[in-house]
């Protein structure tokens, strides 16, 4: 996730890490992972944006979804220890 953030953003040397956190796989075999992060913005200034991604915990394959909709599909979120 880190790396694909940090593709699509202007600076991404701006890029700094908040937090990850993930839910508990679902019936559906699923979990989702919402990511935190700060980047600079086309003004100079910083902004706090998120990425969140659904996974098939079969075979880890992600697909990009709204936050608001894992939010919503998950109810109980697990802090994700990241490197750097």
């Amino acid at each position: 996730m880190k790396d694909a953030v940090k593709a699509s953003l202007r600076n991404p040397k701006s890029f700094e890490h908040i937090a990850t956190i993930r839910s508990a796989v679902g019936k559906d075999g699923r979990f989702g992972v919402i990511m935190r992060y700060r980047a600079q913005n086309g003004f100079g200034g910083m902004n706090v944006e998120a990425m969140g991604v659904e996974v098939e915990a079969k075979n880890c394959k992600p697909k990009e979804v709204a936050i608001n909709m894992l939010e919503r599909r998950y109810g109980t979120w697990t802090p994700v220890k990241t490197k750097g």
